[in-house]
């Protein structure tokens, strides 16, 4: 016949071994939701990508960087380029988007960084905001600095 001290030992052996499997099984779906998270990220940053009025904007600083004109400070497209980096810097930064879809496609991101820069400059001096921009920077030097050939 078992004793009540072999029961409380078979018990607590198996709460144990529970415990362990709830655990592990946590952290996978936790796992999953992370990455379902970021594949979600990823989707909205390509989609927002190929909207009309961001295509229209990046074609407009390119003609106006080949042309050796300055962006004005009242450029609306030139603005929509820098808020548009800044919110997925951001958005980077804080780790809702993974920084492999930057450090995979940064070409263009770079080179609108550089053809706008001097535009983020005007705009922080203009309104005495050091901020303009500022994940539109980061997520620039972070790319750069991975990847020093681009």
């Amino acid at each position: 016949m078992i004793d009540s001290i072999t029961i409380n030992a078979v018990a607590g052996f198996l709460a144990a071994l529970f415990a362990i499997l709830s655990f592990f099984s946590a952290r996978q779906i936790q796992k999953n939701t992370d990455r379902r998270n970021d594949f979600i990220a990823v989707h909205q940053y390509m989609k927002a990508l190929e909207q009309r009025s961001f295509i229209d904007a990046r074609a407009h600083v390119y003609k106006l960087a080949e042309s050796g004109q300055p962006l004005t400070k009242e450029d609306k497209n030139a603005s929509l380029i820098v808020n548009f980096y800044h919110h997925w810097g951001l958005l980077a930064q804080k780790g809702y988007l993974p920084m492999w879809v930057f450090e995979e496609a940064g070409h263009g991101m770079v080179r609108m960084y550089e053809m706008t820069e001097t535009y983020i400059e005007t705009l922080r001096k203009l309104h005495h905001d050091n901020t303009y921009g500022c994940y539109f920077e980061w997520l620039y030097k972070q790319i750069v600095r991975k990847n020093p050939s681009i």
